[in-house]
This record gives C-alpha cells, structure tokens and sequence, in this order.
C-alpha cells in the first residue's frame, strides 16, 4: 500500500490486525496468565485504537508503538478489574495477590498467620488458628 492510498486517518484496523494481533495477543496472555481475558483486551485494544484512530499520527510513534500502548492501558484496566471482581455467592473480593498468590498466602508471607487469617474470607477464618501450636 503506498502512503497515499492510506485511509484519510492513516489507520488501518484490519490490516494492522493482521499485522500486530499475535504479538498483541501474547504480551496480554503474558501479562494476565489468562488466555480467555487476553482475548478480550486484544479486542477492547483494537475497539480503543478504531475509536481513536483520527488521533494515530505515525510521526509521533509507530502503528505497533501505538498499539501496545493501548494494550498496556487495556490490560492495566483489566488487571485492575480482576482485583475488584466479587464472587455472587460468598461477596469477598477474588483475585490473586502480586507474586499469583491468593491473598491469604500472600499476607501469611508478610505478617505471619493473623495476617493470613485477616486474608482469609469469614468461611475460611475459623479454620487456621491465631497462633501456631508449639509442641
């Protein structure tokens, strides 16, 4: 395709599908450790960039460059989101902690087993005991 015959915004969504969605897809599998998640953000980054496509100026960055940008801000979103997701059936927060631990774990790590237990969910919270038994 010549420079002249680009779209009038200079953005091709199909054809930089084609170009960038592997790529794409597997820095968001990367980042999220979730395939099916990964798939949706490399959607909601190609709906963000066709949206926002007026505003591509490849003087400034390149498609790719562009690209991945709004996929770091995608899976940022999700990541966030992730964190804030609520069970229907117990109404505690799920996700995992940094590091891919639970939050329990995550907190035992830190402050020891009442931190671990305050982490816990109030199902949970009467199966591991203030202090640990010392024989």
């Amino acid at each position: 395709m010549e420079h002249g015959d680009a779209p009038a915004a200079g953005f091709d969504a199909a054809r930089a599908f084609d170009l960038h969605a592997a790529a794409l897809l597997g820095f968001a599998v990367n980042a999220l450790r979730d395939r099916a998640l990964a798939e949706d953000c490399l959607q909601e980054t190609f709906l963000r960039a066709w949206r926002a496509r007026d505003r591509f100026d490849p003087a400034r960055a390149s498609e790719r460059t562009w690209l991945f940008a709004i996929a770091r801000n995608v899976v940022a979103d999700a990541l966030r989101g992730r964190g804030r997701s609520v069970r229907a059936d117990e109404g505690e927060p799920r996700g995992r902690a940094r590091g891919g631990r639970r939050p329990a774990r995550a907190a035992a790590g830190r402050g020891g087993p009442r931190a671990a237990q305050r982490a816990a969910s109030r199902g949970h919270r009467g199966c591991a005991p203030a202090r640990p038994q010392l024989r």
